[in-house]
């Protein structure tokens, strides 16, 4: 896309499955083809940065799962526990998510939604 080309880019639950080198490589490139005053929203998997916040998101998350036991699809529960075991290892902070922002020229960076493990944040590119 050309610079300075869209006025907002969304994403949900995509961002959280990149290596942080390649968040930092599209961060970069959504800033690259945002408007001044453009609108970035992620909706996503983000980590808490309080390691004893995140430890019982993730559980309270695992226990979420139960529900597919319960509607009859016990795989679907050992897919997601297995994808979000998978995210663990490459974690996607709120501590990195707003660095990222700011380093790439985004103000007025806010959580504007939170349930344990899945967050939404937006931003403004200055």
């Amino acid at each position: 896309m050309e610079s300075e080309s869209a006025d907002a880019f969304a994403a949900a639950f995509t961002l959280h499955n990149f290596k942080e080198v390649v968040r930092t490589q599209l961060l970069e490139q959504i800033s690259r083809i945002l408007k001044k005053g453009g609108l970035f929203v992620n909706a996503d998997i983000l980590t808490h940065d309080d390691p004893i916040k995140h430890k019982k998101d993730l559980e309270d998350q695992l226990r979420a799962f139960d529900i597919f036991e319960k509607l009859g699809h016990p795989e679907l529960k050992r897919e997601w526990i297995k994808h979000y075991a998978e995210d663990q290892k490459n974690k996607f902070t709120e501590a990195e998510q707003i660095f990222l922002l700011k380093n790439n020229g985004f103000a007025d960076i806010q959580t504007v939604f939170r349930k344990r493990l899945e967050a939404t944040v937006t931003a403004v590119k200055k």
